[in-house]
């Protein structure tokens, strides 16, 4: 499958966020993936881009038959942008547009809503799809299920999107994936524990007890580790004033999070001068 190639060699570059700009992302994740689901992406008709709604334009409109009559729409943002007002503007597109699929993606983090369903863009919220936390296997799958020429063609992308509307507060994580997605949510995104705990379907209580796991913490310093310098980590705190969250109240842990972001930027610049010394000599 072609689509789980691309999707390997996307992973390692969203880990390291050598995508610029949301044309970056456009060109360079969402294209590609697209090309190997079968779309035609050269084909205006196929891929309709900045499709034209009401008050703006939609980044993507996918169209089958009859020939520029969008079936999906999605929106793209610059990678880790905050996807909140772009999930309502698709949303409020894709409801008066009639779309049976919406999607918001950064490139990493993929959104699909089933507009058809009633209520608001978080009610109608099908599933998240996570390129660097989730398996490559589940990630290509979903891809498929949702977003292929054929299962847009055939209709069963959405019946599969209408059937997984009605289970979707059944999904199902690993211990590790809910350390990860909460990690980038509350962190990356600023989300608050009560807004993940009923998004992911979770008692507050159980999204309280993960924040406090080792696990955890560990993923708060990998996405704070991968976005920041060391400086630019204590302008980041600082501004936000992260010592009145959780983990953070502890100086122990901010100087581990210094500690390591240190260590790794040692690390890189020692593999630079390793790789130029291999050539030099």
């Amino acid at each position: 499958m072609r689509v789980k190639e691309s999707i390997n060699a996307i992973r390692d570059m969203l880990r390291n966020r050598i995508y610029p700009n949301e044309q970056a992302i456009r060109q360079c994740i969402v294209d590609p993936i697209l090309n190997d689901l079968g779309w035609l992406t050269r084909d205006p008709k196929s891929v309709y881009p900045e499709y034209p709604v009401e008050e703006g334009k939609v980044d993507y409109a996918l169209c089958c038959f009859p020939a520029s009559e969008p079936y999906v729409f999605i929106e793209v943002k610059k990678h880790r942008h905050a996807l909140k007002e772009a999930e309502k503007q698709v949303f409020g597109y894709a409801s008066v547009k009639s779309v049976s699929i919406a999607v918001v993606t950064d490139g990493e983090r993929w959104r699909f809503f089933h507009p058809a369903e009633k209520g608001t863009e978080k009610d109608c919220k099908v599933r998240e799809l996570n390129l660097v936390i989730h398996d490559i296997s589940v990630s290509a799958e979903c891809l498929e299920k949702y977003l292929s020429y054929e299962a847009i063609k055939t209709g069963s992308a959405h019946k599969a999107m209408k059937q997984d509307a009605e289970k979707r507060h059944g999904a199902k994580y690993s211990p590790t994936e809910l350390c990860q997605i909460i990690a980038q949510r509350c962190w990356d995104e600023e989300r608050s524990l009560k807004y993940l705990a009923a998004d992911l379907n979770i008692n507050i209580d159980e999204v309280r007890r993960i924040t406090k796991t080792v696990k955890y913490l560990e993923a708060v310093e990998n996405v704070m580790m991968t976005a920041l310098s060391p400086d630019k980590l204590t302008d980041w705190i600082e501004e936000r004033n992260l010592s009145s969250f959780g983990k953070l109240r502890n100086p122990s842990s901010f100087e581990k999070l210094m500690k390591l972001q240190k260590g790794r930027h040692r690390w890189l610049k020692q593999k630079v001068q390793d790789n130029l010394c291999s050539e030099l000599t």
